[in-house]
C-alpha cells in the first residue's frame, strides 16, 4: 500500500512536488489548503500513516521512528513516480 495520497486531478509533469506530513491525528487532507494556494502545475501530496485512510489495516505508528519511516517511504515513492525535486513540509491543524 502506498505511503502517500495524490489528488484525483494532478499534473502529469509537475513543476514542483510538495509532500505534506499531517499533524497528529490528521490525514492526507492536511495537504488541501496548501494545494489550493499553490500554482496548478505543482503537485501536492499528503503522507498516509499506517492505521489511517487507505492504510487502515496497517499497523499504526507507535514511535517517532515509525512516523519518520513512513515519511521517508512516502518521499521515496513520490520521487520514483515524479520529479525528485521535492519539498517536505509539516501540516498543522486549521
Amino acid at each position: 500500500m502506498t505511503s502517500f495520497a495524490l489528488p484525483e486531478e494532478h499534473p502529469d509533469d509537475p513543476a514542483r512536488t510538495v509532500l505534506v506530513v499531517p499533524h497528529a491525528g490528521g490525514g492526507s487532507a492536511a495537504a488541501n489548503p496548501l494545494r489550493a494556494a499553490l500554482p496548478d502545475d505543482w503537485l501536492v501530496a499528503g503522507v498516509v500513516f499506517g492505521g489511517r485512510e487507505s492504510r487502515f489495516l496497517d499497523e499504526p505508528p507507535a514511535r517517532l521512528t515509525d512516523l519518520v519511516d513512513d515519511t521517508v517511504a512516502a518521499a521515496a515513492e513520490a520521487a520514483a513516480l515524479i520529479r525528485p525535486e521535492s519539498a517536505v513540509v509539516g501540516g498543522r491543524p486549521s
